[in-house]
Order: structure tokens, then C-alpha cells, then sequence
């Protein structure tokens, strides 16, 4: 369900950003998720967004997989 959900939203025009950096553009790194800039965050640029959602770095890893299974 969650995998669906997540692949549905662009259907939608929402695009979220969960396999790199917004600002630097690096990846593979733990990340967290900030709703004002629609994608994460590194450890670097955590100050852009003091209201970012803190989230286990594992939540934005498995959304981005999520995102990127292709169904046939």
C-alpha cells in the first residue's frame, strides 16, 4: 500500500524529492525530510529548515526505493 501511494502522487503533479540533497545534491547519506523544500535534507543543510520533520534517516531512504520500483 504505502508503495502505491507513494508512486500515485505524481499522477497527482506532486513530485518529492527523496534520493538526494536539495541544496548540495549529494547522495546516499542520511537524510531527513523537509515539507518546505519538497525533498530531504543532508546533515549539512539541516539549518535551512528549522521545521523539518526529524525523521528516522531510514524513512527517507525506503520512500525513495518506494519511488523507484517500476511496476511492468
Amino acid at each position: 500500500t504505502n508503495i502505491f501511494e507513494i508512486q500515485i502522487l505524481s499522477r497527482f503533479g506532486i513530485y518529492l524529492n527523496f534520493h538526494e540533497c536539495c541544496f548540495c545534491h549529494r547522495v546516499g547519506l542520511p537524510f531527513d525530510f523537509s515539507f518546505t523544500y519538497n525533498g530531504v535534507l543532508c546533515s549539512e543543510h539541516y539549518n535551512k529548515d528549522e521545521r523539518r520533520s526529524h525523521l528516522d534517516p531510514n524513512i527517507p531512504y525506503l520512500l525513495d526505493q518506494f519511488q523507484a520500483i517500476q511496476y511492468s
